[in-house]
């Protein structure tokens, strides 16, 4: 279901930017941050999910979220995800809206604020892109990068 949702088989561009932003110099906060980061909706286009009894849109940037499967995929203790979520909100790096049904929590959207600017590259921002010609031109940029550098294939 994550695939389809998130589009987890993908990736993310990451600017070298983000070095100097404040959570790069705390592990625990730049792990949970860049978790989510990754398992955010990539695509522009909203999806309509039912989960926990509701119906749910997802818009880019967002992703369903529960500290204990983001613990248990981090290998972080609850405790510690849930104060470096409260870390991020507090930066306001993320937004969170909490689902519930009938007062019960089910479970949270977390938000990455700026995921557009922050995480899709650079040359690719503002248009869909097809993923083969993206590929194609890394490898183009490889085989540049190797060729200067002297780097030869075994």
């Amino acid at each position: 279901m994550s695939d389809e949702i998130y589009g987890t088989t993908g990736w993310i561009g990451l600017e070298r930017s983000m070095m100097d932003e404040p959570m790069f110099s705390n592990a625990n906060l730049w792990h949970v941050y860049s978790y989510l980061a990754m398992r955010s909706r990539y695509s522009s286009s909203p999806k309509k999910i039912a989960i926990g009894g509701c119906v749910v849109t997802l818009e880019q940037g967002e992703v369903i979220f529960g500290r204990r499967s983001c613990a248990k995929d981090i290998c972080m203790k609850e405790s510690t995800v849930y104060a470096q979520i409260q870390k991020l909100i507090k930066m306001d790096a993320i937004e969170v809206r909490v689902i519930s049904e009938k007062q019960k929590n089910v479970f949270s959207v977390i938000r990455v604020k700026n995921y557009k600017e922050r995480f899709r590259p650079s040359s690719y921002k503002d248009k869909e892109f097809d993923e083969a010609a993206m590929f194609a031109q890394m490898d183009a940029e490889d085989k540049e990068f190797h060729a200067e550098m002297g780097i030869t294939d075994a």
